[in-house]
């Protein structure tokens, strides 16, 4: 079974978005403020910094300090359902992958901001937070 990555809605901390914070999830706290809740699946991935590099003709190492995953969605939460998206992976971070399930929370006010975090309780804990609204 694939690894589920979870994106984290940082706003849902009270605070404004940090790209590399490891804050814990707060499922009933992100299910409470987010404007919007998504399940869908990385269809692609790209690197723009390093990519740009690559274009320069510059030789030499860099190291990419963005990536940014598309995500389709297949399934709604909260909210409604929208086109697919691109966002940010705070920190470069490898995860998730292309193909892989994830959640997407999003608000008026941050954005699409996620953080990937591995946790299939996350989304059962989610979702019941959801249902109890």
């Amino acid at each position: 079974m694939k690894t589920i990555a979870i994106l984290i809605f940082l706003a849902a901390f009270g605070q404004e978005a940090i790209a590399c914070s490891m804050d814990l999830p707060d499922p009933r706290a992100d299910a409470r403020n987010a404007d919007n809740i998504e399940v869908g699946y990385v269809v692609a991935d790209r690197w723009p910094d390093y990519e740009r590099h690559l274009l320069s003709g510059k030789t030499g190492f860099v190291v990419p300090d963005r990536r940014i995953v598309r995500v389709v969605f297949t399934e709604v939460l909260k909210g409604r359902l929208t086109a697919p998206q691109e966002i940010v992976v705070p920190c470069s971070s490898p995860a998730p992958e292309a193909r892989e399930r994830v959640i997407v929370l999003h608000s008026q006010r941050y954005g699409y901001h996620l953080v990937p975090f591995l946790s299939p309780d996350y989304e059962k804990a989610l979702r019941a937070a959801l249902s109890q609204r």
